[in-house]
């Protein structure tokens, strides 16, 4: 009995140490949204790739285009800014993050992919910011 009573603690502890270990790898849309911010600030275009859906990736190549013809200040402006979350709303699979930086805010559209949150970067949201 003490035997089985052990061994039946011993698998709620895993149970509950990976349940905990599961939940703390799992990253909010608004973590995601602030180091995708930080990578495309930092012109890492690879490391932003990583956290936004693939038609994201096609439009981060032009970016990355357009970051050949900036002046080496204007690229220094950008590493220096400092990001905040304003606010965020989940809704399900998709979210909205709002980042301030420098005082301009601007509304990262999220969804999940496969489980992970990623910037839902798309012609779409692209035209509502401009």
């Amino acid at each position: 009995m003490k035997k089985s009573l052990l061994v039946l603690g011993t698998l709620v502890l895993f149970l509950v140490m990976g349940l905990g270990l599961t939940s703390c790898g799992q990253e909010g849309p608004e973590d995601v949204a602030i180091k995708f911010i930080e990578a495309v600030s930092n012109l890492d275009i690879e490391k932003a790739g990583e956290y936004t859906t693939e038609e994201g990736k096609q439009l981060l190549s032009f970016l990355e285009l357009m970051s050949s013809q900036m002046s080496d200040e204007e690229k220094a402006e950008m590493q220096n800014a400092e990001f905040t979350v304003v606010s965020s709303e989940i809704n399900g699979d998709t979210a909205s993050v709002v980042i301030s930086a420098e005082g301009e805010e601007n509304a990262f559209p999220m969804i999940k992919v496969d489980g992970e949150w990623k910037v839902d970067l798309n012609k779409e949201s692209l035209n509502k910011e401009m």
